[in-house]
């Protein structure tokens, strides 16, 4: 599965983004039709990383 956003809806999406990629799948973002990968603002990887870290340590 390959999910795809541009930076708004990136922004806006973050726990799903963050559980698909817990999920193991590709986030594409993509602006002015160039594809970034795993551009987004640091509070975005921020949320991200700690939606991370509770998965993992509620797996654990």
């Amino acid at each position: 599965m390959k999910l795809t956003y541009s930076i708004e809806e990136a922004e806006k999406n973050l726990d799903n983004i963050g559980e698909q990629v817990e999920m193991g799948n590709l986030v594409s973002v993509i602006e002015n039709g160039k594809m970034l990968f795993g551009i987004l603002s640091a509070k975005a990887i921020s949320r991200i990383s700690r939606i991370s870290r509770a998965f993992i340590e509620g797996k654990s």
